[in-house]
Parts: structure tokens; sequence; C-alpha cells
């Protein structure tokens, strides 16, 4: 009788951990068979690189982010949880990458977003709608709104030389309206 009430929550404090780590594991291995070949830092197990990011503000984490850039030669891959990153920082890198019909789908960091937005929708949303935004986005038509751009972020320059010397302030309602600006 006492035999089953203690299968219960040993089952639950060994099995389930154990399978959510073999898996993780296995899905590790088939996608190391990918990027294997590429550099990567030391990591700890199952938390992988994560754990350098733990408790640090935004600030740190940029200079963290850019130190670790910089001592490493890309391509190479970090594992933060159980997500893969591979780093580029070549342009022809990065236009392989973006124009690859295997990479495509949106990370699953993106599934906390509203998903209808044509940045954070899923392919089969956005990829229609593709070559009319890509007229619309061209780059001769993109350049005609560069002059408007150097415009407005002049602007915000002024804007921001009124707050050097006077301590923190929130930079991000100055950088709305010049978006705004720029948009409208």
């Amino acid at each position: 009788m006492l035999l089953p009430l203690l299968f219960v929550p040993l089952f639950l404090i060994f099995v389930i951990p154990l399978r959510f780590i073999y898996r993780l594991q296995r899905r590790k291995r088939r996608l190391l068979k990918y990027v294997g070949h590429l550099p990567s830092p030391r990591e700890l197990p199952i938390v992988g690189s994560g754990l350098r990011f733990v408790w640090k503000n935004s600030e740190d984490v940029m200079k963290d982010t850019i130190d670790f850039m910089s001592s490493h030669k890309t391509p190479f891959y970090a594992w933060i949880g159980r997500y893969l990153l591979v780093v580029v920082d070549k342009p022809e890198d990065a236009f392989t990458i973006l124009t690859s019909k295997n990479c495509m789908e949106k990370a699953a960091t993106y599934k906390y977003f509203n998903r209808i937005g044509l940045l954070t929708a899923p392919v089969h949303i956005w990829k229609p709608q593709r070559k009319i935004l890509n007229a619309a986005f061209n780059i001769h038509i993109l350049q005609t709104f560069i002059p408007i751009f150097n415009e407005k972020v002049k602007y915000l320059s002024q804007n921001i030389d009124c707050f050097v010397d006077k301590g923190i302030f929130d930079i991000l309602q100055l950088l709305h309206a010049c978006t705004l600006d720029m948009i409208c």
C-alpha cells in the first residue's frame, strides 16, 4: 500500500527531469551535426552559456556580449538554455542565413508577441505579403527618405544635447518622438 504512494514522488523527482534532460541532449546532438565544426565558448550542461548573463543589468549584458564577440572568431555558436544561437558578423554570412528557405520561421521567442504583425508573424502570414513589401521598400525608394532621416536625427541629437551633464534621463520618449517624425 505504501509503495504506490512512494512511487509517485520518485517518478516526479527523477523520471520527468531525466526525460527532459535526455530530450534536450538528443536535440543538442542533432543540431551539433550542423554546427559542431564551428568554434564555441565553454558552457555548462543544460544552461549552456546563459549563466554569464544572469543577474546582470542590460548595460553589463551588452558589455559582456561585445567582449565575448571580440574574443571569438565568427561564425561561432553558443547555447542559451535550450536555444542554439549562431553568431555571424560578416554581411555575406548574414545574407546567406537570411535568404535561406530553411530560416524563414521566426524563433520561439516570438511566440510571446502579438503574432499578426509583419515583423512577428509566422511565415504563412508574412510570406504572401513579401513581394508587396519588397516593392515598397526597395533601395531607390528608401534613398529618397535619407534626407528626412538625417534631418530628424540631427534634431534628435540637438534634443539629447540638452540633457548632457544633467544625469540620467529617459531617452525613450525622445526616440519615440523622432521615430514618429520620420514615419509621419
